[in-house]
Order: C-alpha cells, then sequence, then structure tokens
C-alpha cells in the first residue's frame, strides 16, 4: 500500500505524508478494498481490485471494465464518478469522491427527510445510465461479463416456489386439490411473465449500497462487472434496502406504484416496442420473486447455521425471526400494479402466513 500511495503522492506533486488513507464504513464493519484517501483538504476514492486475471471473453479485468465503463458514462453527463487516476502496476483507480452515505445508509437510518424526491432522482439518474448502454452497445460489448441471466432466474424461481411449499406446510390449514392446482396455475404463469421480459445491458453489481447520495443528488457506483439483466430487476435491487451490519437493520422496499410509473415512463419515453402494462407488472413480479428468495436465504442459514456463508448472513443480518417478518409483510402488503396473477400470489402468502 506504501508503494501505491507514493505513486499517488508523485501524480499530485506532493509529500506521500499529506495523504491520509481513512476506511470507508459498511455498517458497522469497514468495506474492503475501498478507502476514503484525503489529499491536502480533498477526498478521493481509492479503490483496489483483487483481480488481475480477465474476467470477459476479450481479456479485460474487472479494473479495466470500470475504467471504460465509467469514463464513457461520465463523459455523457451520468451521475458516476469521475476517474482521476489509474495504475496498471497497482490494479487500482483513484476516483473522485461522491460522498460517504449510500442510499441504504439513508434509508435505515432515516436520514433523508426528502426521500420521495431522492428516489425520483435516483429513477431519473438510473434512465439516464439505461440510455448510454442502449447508445453504446457495441463498444461495451468487449466489456460484458459472460452472466447467464436466464439460468440466475430459473435457479431463483426454483428458490421461490419451494419459499411457497415451506409456507403451505407451516399453515395449520391444509390446502385443497383445486387450491393446489389453482397454485400452481398461477405459478407457471408467474414464472412465464418474468422470463418473457427483455433482458438489457447495464450493471451487474446492483443494490442500495451502490447508490451514494450527495446533497440529494444520487451517484451510482461499482461497475466492475456489466452484462444482459432485466432491468426491472436492477431496479428492484436498487430500490430496496437489506440493512445489512446495521444496529438494527432490516429491509425496506422503498418502491411505490407512483415511483414505478415514473421510472416506467421515463424509461420508455421516445420508444413505441414496449408495453407498460407488462413492464409494471415484471416490477411488481421481480419485487415478490425478491422477498421469495430472502425468505429462501433465511429459511437455509438457519436450516445450516454452520456453514460460514450462513454464519455471514446470519451475523450481518441480525435475528432472522424479525427478518423473516419483514419479508412476509412487505410481500403481503406490497401492490406495484394491477396484475392478477402477482396479486393472487401475494393473497396466497397472506393467507398461508395467516394461518401458520
Amino acid at each position: 500500500m506504501d508503494i501505491l500511495l507514493n505513486d499517488i503522492a508523485r501524480y499530485f506533486n506532493t509529500s506521500p505524508d499529506t495523504l491520509e488513507l481513512l476506511p470507508i464504513q459498511h455498517g458497522i464493519k469497514h468495506k474492503q478494498n475501498v478507502y476514503c484517501l484525503r489529499i491536502r483538504d480533498s477526498n478521493y476514492l481509492l479503490k483496489s481490485y483483487e483481480i488481475f486475471q480477465s474476467v470477459t471473453p476479450s481479456g479485460f479485468t474487472p479494473r479495466e471494465i470500470e475504467q471504460f465503463i465509467l469514463t464513457t458514462l461520465h463523459k455523457n453527463r451520468c451521475h458516476v464518478p469521475q476517474v482521476i487516476w489509474e495504475s496498471t502496476k497497482h490494479n487500482a483507480l483513484l476516483l473522485e469522491w461522491c460522498g460517504d452515505m449510500t442510499l441504504d445508509d439513508s434509508v435505515q437510518c432515516a436520514k433523508t427527510p426528502k426521500l420521495s424526491q431522492i428516489l425520483q432522482n435516483c429513477l431519473k439518474s438510473l434512465c439516464k445510465i439505461e440510455t448510454v448502454f442502449e447508445k453504446y452497445s457495441e463498444r461495451f460489448t468487449p466489456y460484458i461479463f459472460a452472466y447467464d441471466y436466464n439460468s440466475t432466474l430459473l435457479r431463483i424461481l426454483e428458490q421461490g416456489k419451494k419459499t411457497i411449499s415451506y409456507l403451505t406446510h407451516l399453515s395449520k390449514k391444509e390446502m385443497s386439490s383445486s387450491e393446489e392446482s389453482h397454485l400452481k396455475m398461477i405459478w407457471t404463469t408467474f414464472c412465464n411473465l418474468l422470463i418473457n421480459g427483455r433482458p438489457t445491458l447495464g450493471p451487474l453489481d446492483y443494490h442500495a449500497r451502490n447508490i451514494v447520495i450527495n446533497d440529494d443528488i444520487p451517484y451510482f457506483i461499482d461497475f466492475g462487472s456489466v452484462g444482459l439483466d432485466w432491468q426491472e430487476r436492477r431496479v428492484i435491487q436498487y430500490f430496496n434496502s437489506v440493512g445489512a451490519n446495521f444496529e438494527g437493520g432490516n429491509f425496506v422496499s422503498m418502491l411505490d406504484g407512483e415511483l414505478v410509473e415514473c421510472w416506467i415512463n421515463w424509461s420508455v419515453r421516445d420508444k413505441t416496442d414496449y408495453d407498460l402494462k407488462e413492464m409494471t407488472s415484471r416490477i411488481d413480479g421481480h419485487h415478490l420473486l425478491y422477498y421469495l428468495s430472502i425468505i429462501h436465504r433465511l429459511l437455509e442459514a438457519v436450516a445450516r447455521p454452520e456453514e460460514q456463508d450462513n454464519q455471514i448472513l446470519l451475523e450481518s443480518w441480525g435475528d432472522a425471526g424479525i427478518r423473516f417478518k419483514r419479508a412476509i409483510s412487505i410481500i403481503c402488503n406490497t401492490r406495484l400494479s394491477e396484475n392478477s396473477c402477482v396479486f393472487q400470489l401475494r393473497e396466497i402468502i397472506k393467507v398461508l402466513h395467516s394461518n401458520a
């Protein structure tokens, strides 16, 4: 690290003694490989990359991917950090400092009185980023990570199905054969709704900690991997707070029908080949599936607490029972569309839980 800091000091024509390396908080923990670097009176984000090998068929590393993506997005006036300095030798980037309060922090700490306006700003910024990805898709192609979005969605849908089976098992009232057939039919329709969506090019690491809020302006960070995925899934994961490693943290769904309508109208502006009703239904569907997969993950962790990944999850999420109740509550009390299939699934889950 000292050699890296010496090289940065040389770039800024200053003494290494004027550089101060500070940790970045992730709830009660420090983030790894990412630091706030204070040079004189200015802050910068120093990001070092553990992976030196290429991760794309064309041979680009995560650092090279992020450098190109951020540079392109910034040139097109997207709200992303500017690349200030890069080092192949150290596999590191020095980025513009965009603040230390993430959207996840803001929601968990309740420090954002103007949250509705900030969320609208975030959605507008995301639409701008999506537009640039679409416009320069050919330029981005060599940087695309070989991510199998179809297999991923099918796996998560299977997790969702298992979660509903578990809730059915917990229910004291047994389903009739006709109710089981009806549930099976609805679930098939639900799967087709999500599978038939249109994947788009964009970031693959999307969650509320990758949006930084500075003076009510959102900045999107972390573009070390990009690829095809469903834009509705990105929106859901960007705008649902997990609150990992927060004292008393819990799940928070930030979206409502009005915000979903705003995002869709901005997203499809000047486009004629999009079905607005279908997009709204898929947003609702991905929201439901997201929390079903969260419950599945909780159940896995509680069933096998000795496994390392499960230990990490239970430590960062806290009380599994409280988390379970919140996830169920969000499923039962959310409605982001008028889609009958998604609504019926939410109602079935509500009845199953009430009979548990």
